[in-house]
């Protein structure tokens, strides 16, 4: 069965001949029939449907009065006004009222068919808008977003505004694919973070738990890629939470990794004389500006051309780092690009008096 066969069609016409050559054309959909328009009108109370057929010129109330009506009491339903070659002014004066389609008498199978189709890839992008638009003031009363909000919601409202010029020219479910799939991975990823930063105690880690995280994740989600652990200076704690760290951690390694040529970073880890500890994540492939190094933590600044990856990797890794107290700072010269994350010997001492304490309060740290 076609995927849009589960689309239920109401076919009005005074005329039982022409109901009976439309009824054989949609032999495998479910429809129902009506030869008026009160009679339509009442059969959409009991049977609701997605699409109406209707022919223009029947006695009383005509085909346009029925559009009108279904218009203001049902608009989420599609029109296909059938008309004569006489009446095609009346029909294009419909779909600038917002009827969907008309067809001109006599048509083909393969034309009522095809406007069918339309109808209902239009109907499936309606309910796609209406759930994006319903989730994204759930998103709204979400906490722990931070400084992503802002971003996150003018992207959604760029790719919202798309959809609706995309379903105002009708366009295919086909090509709209694609935009829509951008959201669902916008809105894991969001998700995803949301999740990452929920308050929790605070807890010991070693850095070198968090390095097993990447490898493991890097093995598993990478082809070809290699990562370098120094592993003489692994032997270090720090604190806060394994998962968000590891998170943070992780899409700044495949950050380095995607942007070296080779494919490999190398991470390292250090204590400083004033008891910080300093993780480093290093690749060899481009220098970076230092005009764009700000602009490099931006939510969805990225210009790789993969539209699988939605630019929130590194915006996300930095709000992780900063709930924690951690300084992150970026280097780039001579095509070696250093990010050095700095976990503060005093952060590490403020947990002893709050295990819950939050430094995402404290302004953005990239230098």
């Amino acid at each position: 069965m076609n995927q849009f066969h589960k689309n239920r069609i109401l076919i009005v016409d005074d005329e039982p001949s022409a109901i009976k050559l439309i009824t054989r054309f949609l032999n495998d959909w479910d429809h129902y029939t009506a030869d008026s328009t009160a009679k339509a009108l009442a059969s959409l109370k009991q049977n609701p449907v997605d699409i109406v057929i209707s022919d223009i010129k029947m006695p009383g109330d005509d085909g346009l009065v029925l559009a009108k009506w279904i218009n203001q009491l049902y608009p989420e339903i599609k029109v296909i006004l059938m008309t004569g070659h006489a009446d095609k002014e009346l029909a294009i004066q419909a779909i600038k009222e917002g009827c969907f389609d008309f067809l001109e008498k006599p048509f083909k199978k393969e034309e009522l068919l095809i406007s069918l189709t339309k109808a209902c890839s239009l109907g499936i992008l309606q309910k796609k808008l209406n759930e994006t638009e319903m989730k994204i003031q759930a998103w709204e009363r979400m906490e722990n977003i931070g400084r992503i909000s802002p971003h996150l919601f003018d992207e959604l409202d760029r790719w919202i505004e798309k959809l609706k010029q995309m379903i105002g020219e009708r366009t295919t479910l086909e090509r709209i694919g694609p935009w829509l799939d951008r959201f669902y991975l916008i809105r894991n990823s969001v998700k995803h973070f949301a999740e990452l930063m929920k308050p929790r105690p605070w807890e010991e880690i070693e850095v070198s738990k968090c390095f097993e995280n990447i490898k493991s994740r890097l093995d598993n989600e990478t082809e070809g890629s290699k990562i370098i652990f120094d592993e003489k200076q692994q032997k270090h704690s720090i604190w806060g939470n394994i998962e968000p760290i590891s998170e943070a951690l992780f899409q700044l390694a495949l950050n380095a990794i995607e942007a070296s040529p080779e494919k490999t970073a190398k991470l390292s880890c250090q204590q400083d004389n004033n008891g910080d500890i300093i993780i480093e994540i290093i690749n060899h492939g481009q220098t970076i500006d230092k005009n764009q190094v700000e602009k490099f933590f931006e939510p969805f600044s990225s210009d790789k051309a993969d539209p699988s990856k939605v630019g929130l990797g590194l915006p996300i890794a930095l709000n992780i780092f900063n709930k924690y107290g951690a300084i992150i700072n970026m280097t780039s010269e001579n095509r070696e690009t250093t990010f050095r994350i700095i976990f503060k010997l005093d952060v590490r001492r403020k947990i002893h008096f709050d295990d819950h304490w939050d430094a995402s309060r404290d302004s953005k740290k990239i230098a």
